[in-house]
């Protein structure tokens, strides 16, 4: 049979088999802990910022108010501040009233806490957990109505800029058109005002670069219209539509001009794509589906690519769903990420300083998770030659990153009290070559170490930078990965064949297998059990269409008890 001339494009995932077949794919959930309280639905929840945190002498802080108490029935008013990195709680205390549904703004490193079943509210000042001149909860101007499921935001930029809006939900015959701003510097709510469309459940996020105009999607299964708050008019105007009307979906600007809004319910059904809103053109733009539709979810933004969605839990028809899903912005493909560790509905999504994802969820006695989705580049093999006559060293490394991202080098090289760094390389593709000779300036005794930082380094992500190592000299050494590693088959893309290398750390049933874009497997090319050590195989596919694919490897861990 004639062979296809092809152009391929392949991407790896690793999955592991473990003794109950569960499968584990890109990252993993892996700090898991408890809302001190239990509350079943309804609590507000607000990440701190930077700087409050700072003030506070913290990193990561998270508050959580309100919400029903487990038996569904009674709202409390109980409070408590997580740190998001360990999932414990630091402080804890009472609001001056119970209050579930409602939204929390910070502003001035102080909280707003508006609404939620009643016109009260309040202002909570973090700054009296650490220092007692202060009061922690004091009341405020109230709002117009007794508002539940409503929204608030605070305005970034534009002549309001500082101020909160807050509108919508339940609580009145026109409450979920109803609209007010409050005024920081006066405390003050201002006069009544009305959008086009009432909305309940729904999502408000600032356009950047606006003048300080905000855009509000959702919340009503009648309207799907799109609504844009202009802040020099202090008015509501449509600004287009979504293909269809729902309420309690995720939304997230994945740039400047773009949103993508996620998932949604109305009635009974629940929607499982995407859609991408235009501000430019007020137009919309449908995504690949992903497995099962849900609302109430959590969404986040990871800086993979430059911007990957990542969603997961929430409220599916068949009750709550533990499942996650990342989202290529190249190839409008939904892909599978790790489950939760348990089934939870209402599930908030943050990012944490050093881009941890980490998961709320205020239902089922409530959770706290935390997601490491980068892992950390390591050393392959190297060489390290010293050459007595010149006094100089030959030095060659091979490293690369289970996440297949690109990798750069850093060397320490160590003489007396003396060390000259030969700052980073540039990126090269992981499983890559690095080689640098060095002339030392005595015979004394010397040192080389190395650093190996993946393409998320510069900007703090979590596991982007290895230890310190040190190479020894006149020695081929073969540190094998703690962890079995695929690497990135090359060449990619290829026309004929393609070579795909694997690393394992000790004898184990493989199997290594390709599936393509709708997840369905195309062929299996290892099946059977291999020594530890470095594998290299090569696929020549005859009859596969031009595509995209990818390859997993399954080891297979067999326990005897």
């Amino acid at each position: 049979m004639k062979k296809q001339k092809l152009i391929i494009l392949l991407t790896s995932l690793v999955i592991l088999c473990i003794p109950s077949f569960i499968l584990a794919e890109r990252g993993e959930w892996i700090v898991n802990g408890q809302l001190i309280q239990e509350i079943s639905a309804g609590a507000s929840i607000t990440k701190f910022s930077d700087s409050l945190c700072s003030i506070l002498g913290q990193e990561d802080l998270i508050w959580v108010g309100g919400g029903h108490e487990p038996s569904g029935q009674d709202v409390t008013a109980f409070w408590a501040i997580y740190n998001m990195i360990t999932c414990e709680c630091i402080w804890s205390g009472y609001m001056l009233n119970p209050r579930r549904c409602f939204p929390a703004v910070e502003f001035d490193e102080k909280l707003l806490i508006i609404g939620g079943g009643t016109t009260a509210c309040e202002i909570f000042n973090p700054l009296a957990l650490i220092d007692s001149t202060y009061i922690l909860c004091t009341p405020t101007d109230p709002i117009s109505y007794e508002a539940i499921y409503h929204s608030a935001i605070l305005i970034k930029d534009g002549p309001l800029a500082g101020n909160v809006l807050n509108g919508g939900g339940y609580g009145g015959d026109n409450s979920p058109t109803t609209w007010q701003i409050y005024d920081t510097d006066t405390e003050t709510w201002g006069s009544v005002f009305y959008s086009n469309i009432g909305r309940i459940n729904f999502e408000l996020e600032n356009i950047p670069n606006s003048n300080g105009n905000i855009l509000a999607v959702a919340g009503h299964c009648g309207y799907p219209q799109v609504e844009i708050f202009k802040s020099d008019l202090v008015e509501w105007v449509i600004a287009g539509e979504l293909p269809y009307g729902m309420t309690s979906c995720a939304m997230s600007p994945i740039s400047n001009t773009k949103f993508l809004v996620t998932g949604g319910v109305n009635g009974l059904v629940y929607y499982n794509t995407g859609i991408i809103y235009n501000i430019l053109t007020q137009q919309c733009t449908v995504t690949d589906t992903f497995e099962t539709g849900r609302c109430s979810h959590g969404s986040v933004i990871l800086p993979i690519n430059g911007c990957t969605p990542f969603i997961g839990g929430g409220y599916t028809e068949n009750g709550a769903t533990k499942t996650c899903y990342s989202y290529s912005l190249e190839t409008n493909n939904w892909m599978d990420e790790t489950d939760l560790p348990g089934y939870q509905s209402w599930v908030n999504f943050f990012l944490t300083s050093d881009y941890h994802v980490f998961a709320i969820g205020n239902a089922n006695s409530g959770f706290l998770t935390l997601y490491t989705w980068n892992h950390t580049p390591f050393l392959v093999d190297y060489q390290f030659i010293e050459n007595l006559e010149d006094n100089s060293s030959f030095v060659s490394v091979n490293v690369a990153d289970p996440d297949l991202d690109s990798v750069s080098v850093r060397f320490y090289f160590t003489e007396a009290d003396s060390t000259v760094i030969i700052e980073w390389t540039e990126y090269q593709p992981s499983n890559s070559v690095f080689e640098i000779s060095y002339t030392w300036n005595t015979t004394e005794p010397h040192t080389v170490h190395l650093e190996i930082r993946d393409i998320y380094e510069p900007i703090g992500v979590h596991n982007s930078l290895s230890d310190l190592i040190e190479l020894i000299p006149n020695a081929t050494v073969d540190p094998q990965p703690e962890h079995p590693v695929l690497l990135q088959n090359y060449p990619n893309p290829f026309k004929n064949k393609t070579r795909i290398s694997f690393l394992l750390k000790h004898p184990q049933n493989v199997k290594l297998e390709i599936y393509n874009i709708k997840g369905q497997l195309i062929e299996t090319l290892v099946d059977g059990k291999l020594i530890a050590g470095s594998h290299n195989v090569i696929w020549n596919p005859e009859d596969v269409p031009n595509g995209i694919y990818f390859y997993k490897l399954k080891l297979i861990i067999i326990r005897v008890c």
